[in-house]
């Protein structure tokens, strides 16, 4: 009793510290086909929600309404407010996590092939929920403590390309409409868990009836 007691701790303790570690953050995630074309990704631990990375628009003609367009239909959009809050909150800006975070999200850092200057910045526009006043964009350098905002700053009709024309690297916040069909860390944490609870159970019935049946 005393062994599968332990033996029962033992697996919800690495279970647990297991789905912890999958949990925190961001992971890079496989492309996606938009338009024809490959755009590399992400995934939101906290939400399972897949954004595409910031420089899948370091282009020529990236523009708001540009970007708008192309994801019509696509199953991605430009993110909300509210929505890039929720991305923010799983990366605060924390200046010894921003060397990680920045190549997974396709920020520009040094060494990053683009078209501009090397910086260490991760910054790109959202939908603000009205692009006819003015196209909004957040943003955190390396050192910073705290996202930043600029609100109405760009035109829709602006290549991004063109903001900070030296460095040429700002991007777009863009997300899936929805979470895949797959289960979240939490779901599969507390399923392992179950099995193993129940595996354990099945162990002690089966000694008993191996014990009953040498009995009788």
């Amino acid at each position: 009793m005393i062994r599968a007691i332990q033996r029962a701790a033992a697996c919800v303790a690495v279970l647990i510290a297991t789905a912890g570690q999958v949990q925190a953050g961001i992971i890079n995630s496989a492309d996606v086909i938009i338009g024809g074309n490959s755009f590399s990704t992400f995934t939101d631990d906290s939400t399972s929600l897949v954004w595409l990375d910031l420089d899948n628009f370091w282009d020529v003609t990236s523009t708001y309404n540009s970007i708008d367009s192309l994801l019509a239909g696509s199953g991605f959009h430009l993110a909300t407010l509210p929505e890039l809050n929720i991305l923010q909150a799983s990366i605060p800006a924390v200046p010894a996590n921003f060397s990680s975070e920045v190549v997974i999200l396709g920020g520009n850092y040094v060494g990053n092939p683009h078209p501009g200057t090397d910086r260490e910045l991760i910054w790109g526009i959202y939908n603000d929920g009205n692009s006819l006043d003015g196209i909004s964009y957040s943003w955190k350098y390396d050192g910073y403590t705290n996202w930043n905002f600029a609100t109405n700053a760009l035109s829709a009709n602006q290549s991004l390309r063109s903001a900070n024309s030296n460095n040429q690297d700002l991007g777009a916040w863009v997300v899936a409409d929805s979470v895949s069909a797959v289960p979240e860390p939490s779901s599969l944490a507390l399923f392992g868990i179950g099995a193993c609870v129940a595996g354990i159970g099945a162990t002690r019935r089966r000694r008993c009836e191996k014990q009953q049946e040498a009995t009788a």
